[in-house]
């Protein structure tokens, strides 16, 4: 016998081939999985899946297998989070790196610092909102994507 501990959702040991196939409809059926559903799916009596069903735990490895799920979709949304604040906060330095640059680079007699002093701005706030920071520390809701859209609309508007 082998020491690989098997899944819940796995064909477990002694179960035939037909009671796991029924658990398998009963698992995928969702939240609204019953056993008469996977009588009727699989043209088979309802006292025999109804047996099945309490011989072989249906109920718990159903729910075993929707919190394998959960937990990977919780993990996947995490790191997707994640990523995306690592590329808003990219960006937010990014303006407010180039537009340094372009200040160091004017003639400041000739020029209006206005455009350049709201891409820093603006580049601040979106690395702020992606850290999830307003400007006392505190957490708030991220608005990145806005103030880069609003912030690229008044530099394509204003340009020369």
């Amino acid at each position: 016998m082998s020491d690989v501990k098997l899944k819940p959702w796995e064909k477990q040991p002694k179960e035939s081939s037909k009671a796991y196939e029924a658990f398998v409809v009963y698992k995928d059926l969702g939240n609204g999985r019953t056993f008469t559903a996977v009588a009727e799916e699989l043209h088979k009596s309802v006292s025999l899946i109804r047996r099945w069903k309490e011989k072989w735990n249906w109920q718990e490895r159903a729910e075993a297998w929707d919190n394998s799920i959960a937990e990977k979709a919780r993990a996947k949304k995490a790191k997707d989070y994640a990523k995306m604040i690592e590329v808003q906060t990219g960006i937010g330095q990014m303006l407010q790196a180039e537009a340094i640059k372009a200040i160091k680079a004017m003639d400041l007699s000739k020029a209006s610092l206005s455009s350049l002093l709201e891409m820093i701005n603006s580049g601040v706030k979106i690395e702020r909102s992606a850290r999830a920071m307003d400007k006392n520390g505190t957490t708030t809701e991220s608005t990145s994507s806005n103030i880069l859209a609003e912030t690229l609309t008044k530099i394509w508007t204003n340009r020369k």
